[in-house]
């Protein structure tokens, strides 16, 4: 057996348009089409998904509905032993049993399948997509194997099954090439006290290497896993959770950092488990990692395990002690490991050797070809045929070796999410209670939360009855809290359809709360949104605006729109009341009720239906765009074509009150203009004498997309009405895309009414810039000149 440490080395939006064949486009401007998945469908999980979020490992889209499903009471009833396969991801819930469990596994490894394929078919067990074979268990030496522990049911998936974590994230930032640009880790990581004596955890890692991410030839994949070191428990100071501050460790001794192997640098900080000592929780959810754990393992794999939602505190004087931030019959606690993210770093790193004289290389092409087995600790296994506990498969699978003399090694990154990316939280248990909790059935005490609190136990918020109609619900929790601790007000959609934009003003007593930060919701997050935050003022009010992008779909169902926290400035009351304007991808209104909250006793206000808007200017109508259509005078037809047909329809403008001077034009199939006009306010327009034959039927209007549709006349005085065609709105700089630089128009003059904000801001022509008009560029996003009606 190689020692470990000879191992182990130094660290080191678019959304597609409809396309033509017609000779149509030549007159217009080209396409701009984006990538589609077109891979089968997974063998299980919540299926593949993409443009859903650099930090967002599931198809937020099945995510939501389930979600939506749990709301309404479709998974009330808890799922019985055998409604479980410890070898099968599961979310929340059993989607075909209609029960939820105790626990979930966080990402869903079938995010990429169009990328690494089905989970398990790389070693060897196709549709594994819990656990493998090379498992831990309560080895006395680096060398004993599993056989009697297997036999017995004591390996890691018997004894802490909940304790399996999937990460799993895809198109990342690639700013400088050579890059992690997708990838899928599963580790073993209880982020409470059965794990935190335990040193050596075992995992499992895909990853796409990318020299160029956008272009896929450049591109190789890396698959192995093993037993990762953990390193040294630490702990530090109260509230201090920046675990990157070396000096400032507190270190917990344990047996553990001489099991297998002594630690490297038993007095340097190189692994590490670092659990903070958390006195005063921040809102939910936390916006940074309370818990990290810094690994290295076999084939020079490093990466971090970031927990935003530990279980608890270790306990310095007995880790294996359980002390858990939320009481067991607390409703309105939160904090139970279902919000992790990771960082694959410093660098991913491919030797020239895998072991004595065995390149990854072995043709010399500059890319790697090694396929073969590993020792749980990263060590060569030539012996081998088939996965095991010592028979791990490590495959470098045409990566481009770009380091060293001659570049035969190699060294990718990832390039972490900014500070704005949130990762999703898995625990969707419906409002006014606690699904997820299984590690109180590990602990010797499972009651008492910690940290104690100093003041009088804050008292669980009674379950509000769920409306029953479309409504907006504000949650207050907790709904009283003591001086200078943190509460959070979630804004609640239930029972509504086609939400596609929401605008809130929410207003408390300024004397008693103070605005702290706006956080991502289930409906609107920085995922699949574009968010307008007007922040707090000294009145008490709070504006935010939020539209989905495309191609997120309208929200349908129940969920946490978004969230608003405070801070507690006085013990006094205070309502939290809030009106509200919802809209759909047009920018037409979706009426809602609102249920106003209360902070520390306040009286609530009743239900109040969605407020009417206040009077605004007169609507004012587009006016012609002076340099996108020219006039066009009338170009003779060819004397071979017969003019006896008729082309009539509408062309409106998206939502805007009044359709004139849309620049409608008739043209020939190969771009010659016909015929020139332009609309009245009700947008009809009319062509006599049209030619036989394949044309075409453009528009365009001042801030509008430019559309077309293809037309045959085959026969003699055929009269074709087109209906009604719309032309998509939002493109406030004329530039024929619908991008940020639109939507960044309308939050800079956002809850503004025209002059003084500008003209090109008021998308639909109200006389005021609010979530009408964001929620049109939201539903357009991405959309490019020319669009092309079927």
């Amino acid at each position: 057996m190689l020692k470990l440490r000879s191992i182990l080395r130094k660290k080191a939006a678019l959304y597609t348009v409809f396309t033509t064949v017609m000779a149509l486009v030549l007159f217009m401007l080209s396409f701009s089409s984006s990538y589609s998945v077109s891979a089968a469908a997974p063998s299980g999980g919540f299926g593949i998904g993409r443009n859903q979020g650099l930090e967002t490992g599931i198809n937020t889209t099945a995510f939501n509905a389930v979600r939506a499903d749990i709301n309404a009471g479709v998974y009330d009833r808890p799922c019985q032993p055998d409604e479980a396969d410890p070898n099968k991801w599961h979310s929340l819930v059993n989607v075909e049993k209609k029960c939820h469990y105790d626990h979930q596994h966080n990402d869903d490894p079938n995010y990429v399948n169009d990328i690494f394929g089905v989970p398990g078919a790389w070693f060897g067990s196709p549709g594994m997509e819990i656990s493998y074979p090379w498992q831990t268990f309560k080895a006395a030496t680096a060398t004993e194997q599993n056989t009697t522990y297997m036999a017995n049911h004591q390996m890691e998936n018997d004894l802490k099954h909940e304790g399996y974590v999937w990460i799993v994230r895809r198109d990342q930032p690639c700013p400088s090439g050579n890059c992690v640009t997708d990838f899928r880790i599963q580790v073993h990581a209880v982020m409470g006290a059965a794990d935190m004596p335990v040193r050596f955890h075992s995992y499992s890692l895909e990853a796409r290497l990318c020299v160029q991410a956008s272009n896929p030839s450049s591109c190789g994949i890396v698959r192995y896993g093993g037993w990762i070191d953990m390193g040294k428990l630490i702990t530090r100071n109260p509230n201090d959770v920046n675990c990157n501050n070396i000096p400032k460790d507190v270190r917990i001794d344990l047996p553990a950092d001489t099991l297998y192997f002594p630690l490297d640098l038993p007095l340097v900080r190189d692994e590490v488990r670092c659990h903070p000592q958390i006195t005063t929780l921040p809102a939910y959810p936390p916006t940074k990692p309370l818990a990290e754990w810094w690994g290295h393992a076999g084939g020079e794999t490093r990466f971090q395990v970031r927990s935003y939602d530990p279980i608890g505190n270790v306990d310095p004087a007995n880790p294996a002690h359980w002390q858990f931030f939320c009481a067991q019959t607390d409703m309105n606690c939160h904090y139970d490991a279902s919000i992790f993210s990771i960082f694959v770093g410093y660098t991913l790193h491919i030797h020239e050797f895998v072991g004595n004289n065995v390149r990854v290389d072995a043709n010399g092409d500059g890319r790697t070809d090694f396929k073969g087995y590993f020792t749980r600790w990263g060590g060569l296994n030539t012996s081998c045929t088939a996965a095991g506990l010592d028979c791990i498969p490590y495959q470098y699978d045409n990566v481009v070796l770009n380091f060293g003399t001659g570049n035969k090694e190699a060294r990718y990154n990832q390039t972490a999410c900014n500070s704005n990316c949130h990762p999703v939280d898995y625990d969707i248990s419906p409002p006014g209670k606690r699904w997820i909790t299984w590690f109180y059935r590990y602990a010797d005490t499972g009651t008492q939360p910690t940290p104690v609190p100093t003041t009088t136990p804050v008292p669980a918020t009674p379950t509000p009855k769920p409306p029953t109609d479309p409504s907006l619900v504000v949650n207050v929790n907790p709904s009283s809290a003591a001086v200078n601790s943190t509460i959070s007000v979630d804004l609640a959609l239930w029972n509504v359809q086609n939400i596609y934009g929401l605008q809130t003003i929410c207003k408390v007593d300024p004397k008693v709360l103070q605005g702290a930060a706006r956080g991502d919701g289930d409906i609107f997050n920085s995922g699949n949104s574009f968010f307008v935050d007007k922040g707090f003022q000294s009145d008490g009010t709070w504006i935010v605006g939020a539209s989905r992008l495309q191609p997120n779909p309208v929200f349908t169902g129940n969920g946490i729109a978004f969230k608003l926290s405070f801070t507690v400035k006085s013990t006094g009351p205070s309502t939290v009341n809030c009106v509200v304007l919802a809209v759909d991808a047009n920018g037409k209104e979706v009426a809602l009720k609102v249920v106003n909250g209360s902070f520390n006793g306040a009286p609530v206000a009743t239900p109040q239906p969605t407020a009417q808007p206040t009077t605004v200017p007169p609507t004012m109508v587009p006016t012609q765009v002076p340099t996108t259509v020219a006039p066009t005078p009338t170009v003779a037809l060819t004397p071979t074509l017969v003019a006896t047909a008729k082309i009539t329809g509408k062309m409106v403008y998206q939502n805007y009150p009044d359709n004139s001077n849309i620049t409608v034009q008739l043209v020939t199939d190969k771009g010659a203009v016909v015929s020139t006009m332009k609309t009245g306010a009700d947008g009809t327009y009319s062509f006599s004498n049209v030619p036989m034959g394949t044309l075409g039927i453009t528009a365009v209007g001042n801030l509008y997309l430019r559309i077309g549709k293809v037309v045959n006349i085959t026969t003699t005085g055929q009269a074709l009405d087109l209906g009604t065609l719309t032309l998509p709105g939002g493109d406030t700089d004329n530039s024929g895309d619908i991008s940020l630089t639109d939507a960044s128009l309308i939050g800079a003059n956002f809850d503004i009414t025209v002059n003084p904000a500008p003209v090109a801001a008021d998308v639909n022509g109200d006389g005021v810039i609010n979530i009408r008009d964001l929620a049109i560029i939201g539903g357009n996003f991405g959309l490019k000149s020319p669009i092309i009606i079927k």
